[in-house]
């Protein structure tokens, strides 16, 4: 059985060319009792010859379409991104921060993305995120002129939680564009919550406003709790020390002014004998602090051993209180007081401790003077650098009236 000797076509594409590929006519015999099968197996295509020239054309072509489209691509959106840097660039002169800020951001996001994509945009990335933070920051720079202009109208509890309000801020903003700036503002504002009250306070004691001062002092003390864990570990150190002592001072003078009575005391004296304050009842006692290697309490306390002597027969009692065996006082120099009370002194001295100097307000320089009346109430805190002349004046006075 003899088959025709047409071809079978079968279409390809290659390189976009539609290219006939045949099959030649079978060249064998069928196989007895079949006629759908040939003798002589199946038979081989033939390779048509590739055309070369046109694949490559096709491959060059596709690969420069790619590229233009990318570079085209590429000046769109580096053209959007430079309007978009020059608009925020016309609001940042204008000082419109708000939406220099949105614009910035948005640039930078552009300018970024293309960066990403392998192009070379540094200078614009680092031109947007400088000016972003430069107008995100000029609100709160507004806000921190503004706290200030209410601490100086003696309205420094409004400052202290309008510097709270803009650490928040300048935090929240830390996390969102991370940057050095936003950190050093955010512990600025939160150190300066507590010093524009410490100041405060200040002015207030110096004013003789004692209860307002430790009202202050006590209000900068939880601000510097908070701030805490941001500040500098010796610079909170030095600050709390500072703040608990001007707080027991004022709390001393507080008391002071509302002549409260002294909690009863005991004391032992450089003999080892124990004194009670109770003991002192029904007479003035002026209890003096020092320590022996301050040059300006060895020399006025002999003055004052003198009035003691002129004045205990009208009922004048004096202790002096030694803080040298203290920690924050020891300079080594407790043998030494010992042998200047016992040579230069009438009156009892007694080694302090930390209930006698709770109790007394925390006295934080020497020589330091408290006043009580005959009733064991707290008459007065006179201040440390007065003269002999003005002391002596002030417990005379004392001793004429009740």
């Amino acid at each position: 059985m003899q088959f025709g000797a047409s071809y079978m076509p079968v279409w390809a594409v290659i390189a976009g060319q539609a290219t006939v590929v045949a099959f030649p006519p079978c060249r064998g015999r069928p196989i007895s009792g079949s006629n759908t099968a040939y003798q002589g197996g199946i038979p081989k295509m033939q390779r048509p010859k590739r055309p070369l020239l046109p694949i490559a054309f096709a491959v060059v072509a596709t690969f420069l379409s790619v590229l233009s489209t990318g570079v085209q691509a590429y000046a769109v959106d580096a053209e959007a991104a430079e309007q978009k840097t020059r608009d925020a660039d016309v609001a940042l002169k204008a000082r419109q921060y708000q939406r220099a800020a949105r614009l910035y951001e948005q640039a930078l996001n552009m300018w970024r993305e293309l960066a990403a994509s392998g192009a070379n945009v540094t200078d614009r990335v680092r031109h947007c995120r400088a000016n972003l933070i430069f107008a995100l920051s000029q609100p709160l720079e507004d806000g921190v002129r503004r706290a200030y202009q209410l601490a100086g109208a003696g309205k420094a509890g409004d400052a202290s939680d309008l510097f709270v309000k803009l650490a928040a801020r300048y935090r929240k903003l830390a996390e969102r564009f991370p940057s050095a700036h936003f950190e050093q503002n955010h512990r600025y504002c939160l150190s300066q919550s507590y010093l524009v009250l410490v100041q405060a306070g200040d002015d207030r004691r110096s004013a003789g406003k004692h209860a307002e001062a430790a009202r202050l002092y006590a209000l900068a003390r939880e601000r510097l709790d908070r701030a805490k864990p941001v500040l500098d570990e010796r610079q909170a150190k030095q600050n709390e020390a500072y703040l608990l002592h001007r707080l027991a001072t004022e709390q001393f003078r507080r008391r002071v002014a509302a002549r409260e009575p002294v909690p009863e005391l005991e004391f032992t004296t450089f003999d080892g004998q124990i004194v009670r304050l109770r003991g002192y009842r029904g007479q003035h006692v002026v209890v003096v602090f020092w320590v022996a290697w301050c040059k300006n309490c060895t020399g006025k306390l002999p003055y004052l051993d003198l009035l003691y002597q002129a004045l205990r027969q009208r009922g004048l009692a004096v202790i002096g209180i030694c803080v040298d065996r203290l920690p924050a006082w020891d300079h080594g120099t407790a043998d030494e007081a010992v042998r200047f009370a016992r040579t230069r002194l009438s009156f009892p001295c007694v080694w302090a401790d930390d209930r006698v100097m709770q109790a007394f307000g925390n006295p934080r320089s020497v020589p330091s003077v408290v006043l009580i009346d005959p009733d064991g109430r707290l008459r007065g805190a006179p201040e440390a650098d007065q003269t002999h002349e003005a002391l002596s004046a002030l417990i005379r006075e004392l001793l004429e009236t009740r």
